[in-house]
C-alpha cells in the first residue's frame, strides 16, 4: 500500500512536469490552435479585429466558454495563416 503522502505528491510531480513540457508564448502573444492541431502564437492587439472576434464568437458556440486546456478555433491552419498574414499586412500599412 502507498503512503497517503506519496499520492499526494504524484498529481503535483505530474503538474510540474506538464507545466514545463508546455511550450509559453512570448510577451504580448497568445498560443491558438487550429481544429487540425496547429499551433499558432497571435499578437494581443489582434483580439480587436473583427475576424478574431468573430472566431471567439465561433469558439463560445462551438465549444462553450470552458477555461479548460488550448484555445482551439474553429479553422483550419490555412486558414488561421491566410488570417494572420491579412492583418499583418494590414497592421503595416497604418
Amino acid at each position: 500500500m502507498l503512503n497517503p503522502v506519496r499520492l499526494v505528491e504524484i498529481p503535483r510531480k505530474l503538474q510540474n512536469k506538464i507545466k514545463s513540457n508546455t511550450p509559453s508564448s512570448p510577451k504580448g502573444h497568445f498560443a491558438a490552435y487550429t481544429r487540425d492541431g496547429q499551433r499558432f502564437l497571435v499578437p494581443i492587439s489582434y483580439l480587436n479585429s473583427k475576424i478574431f472576434k468573430d472566431l471567439l464568437k465561433l469558439v463560445e458556440e462551438e465549444y462553450g466558454m470552458s477555461s479548460d486546456g488550448p484555445l482551439v478555433l474553429p479553422c483550419d491552419a490555412s486558414f488561421m495563416r491566410r488570417t494572420l498574414e491579412m492583418l499583418q499586412n494590414s497592421k503595416a500599412k497604418c
